[in-house]
């Protein structure tokens, strides 16, 4: 599998340069910025520490299985386009990682935090962890939600609140095994474990299809 790169001005109007750096049906004109290991589930984010290197400027945490080396690998970037590993073995094995797994920097506890998925007693739930160097991370801990039914919970889009960024949210995807439904939800948290959770969907089942 491939990752691909695209860029926008505004958000919705996207452009997909040829950045001829992997040869795909015999042509580099195409965007791809990564091939193999790290293609599956890649996130990648803009490094806003103030230490970080201009060869690491960007940085990216993805799902990677060599010679049955399960766990998330970790990636810098110049430019968000050329990507390189920073460790050959994954930095973090304690976990389930086929869906979207992050890690962002935190100005406020000045350390690197990483959110990923797992199975807590045949659940989908979220882990969370932190790092000094974005390559040694503490061991995961589970999230709470204190009164919230327990339900399924895939990606986890967790990331500091800019206007607030002592305050996380997230809107992880809910899964309901009956009718195998998926729908966005809406939590917020002030300590990066314990989260209040919403349950109205923030897209509804009800929504117009457009």
């Amino acid at each position: 599998s491939d990752l691909c790169y695209a860029e926008s001005r505004d958000g919705i109007h996207w452009e997909k340069p040829q950045l001829g750096l992997f040869e795909f049906d015999g042509s580099k004109a195409n965007n791809i910025i990564l091939d193999g290991l790290g293609t599956h589930c890649f996130v990648a984010f803009r490094d806003n520490n103030p230490d970080a290197l201009p060869e690491a400027r960007y940085k990216g945490i993805s799902r990677g299985r060599p010679e049955g080396k399960k766990g998330l690998y970790v990636f810098q970037s110049p430019d968000a386009i050329h990507w390189s590993l920073i460790k050959n073995e994954p930095v973090i094995t304690d976990g389930a990682f086929d869906s979207q797994n992050l890690a962002f920097w935190d100005a406020v506890t000045g350390q690197y935090v990483d959110y990923h998925r797992y199975f807590a007693n045949g659940v989908r739930s979220i882990l969370m962890c932190t790092s000094d160097d974005f390559v040694h991370w503490t061991k995961p801990v589970p999230l709470k939600y204190p009164g919230a039914p327990r339900q399924h919970l895939y990606t986890n889009a967790i990331r500091p609140y800019a206007r607030a960024p002592h305050i996380r949210i997230g809107f992880p995807t809910r899964f309901l095994p009956e009718g195998e439904r998926v729908e966005p939800i809406f939590m917020s948290s002030r300590d990066g474990v314990t989260f209040h959770r919403f349950n109205e969907p923030v897209i509804p089942q009800t929504a117009p299809e457009d």
